[in-house]
């Protein structure tokens, strides 16, 4: 009986260190499902945040493109709005571009006229002046004709009482 119980014992002793073994691998293998489960929670969740963040992204990309196309529409009709006004402007600074063109043109014409007129003064104050010059110079001569004449007349005055008297005794 001693052997049996000493064939038992061993046989629940190595079944017991077996069992342990086994309960140790179970442990273990459930840890690591544990944790392969807590992974794929956790991936999980990411994948359902990353879900979230993708549709939240879409919306906030699908809420901007609206605005940005109603903002584009407004944009449009501020411009078809402004048309007229523009057509006006374009029409107003074409005619003041005209009375420019006119204004100077005309600016252009005075101070052609006026070169002309000034030309025409010069060329005729410059004749004025060679006729002065000439007056000058015939008044030179005629002062130098004068004095000569004044002198002769002098003379003659101062010669004549003689020779009227030479010819008086001469007469007489």
């Amino acid at each position: 009986t001693k052997r049996v119980v000493q064939s038992v014992l061993q046989s629940t002793s190595a079944e017991a260190e077996q069992l342990s073994k086994n309960r140790e691998r179970l442990e273990k293998e459930h840890r690591d499902l544990q944790a392969e489960m807590e992974e794929q929670e956790r991936l999980l969740q990411q994948s359902e945040i990353g879900a979230q963040s993708r549709e939240f992204r879409f919306n906030e990309l699908a809420s901007l493109q609206e605005r940005g196309e109603k903002e584009r529409e407004d944009v449009e009709q501020q411009l078809a709005a402004l048309e007229p006004e523009l057509a006006a402007a374009q029409a107003e600074l074409s005619k003041a571009m005209d009375v420019m063109i006119q204004q100077r043109t005309q600016t252009q014409a005075e101070e052609a006229e006026h070169r002309r007129m000034q030309s025409s003064l010069e060329e005729e104050l410059d004749s004025l002046r060679h006729e002065l010059a000439q007056l000058q110079a015939d008044a030179r001569v005629v002062e130098l004709d004068r004095t000569t004449l004044m002198g002769s007349l002098e003379e003659s005055k101062r010669v004549l009482p003689q020779r009227h008297s030479r010819a008086q005794d001469l007469r007489l």
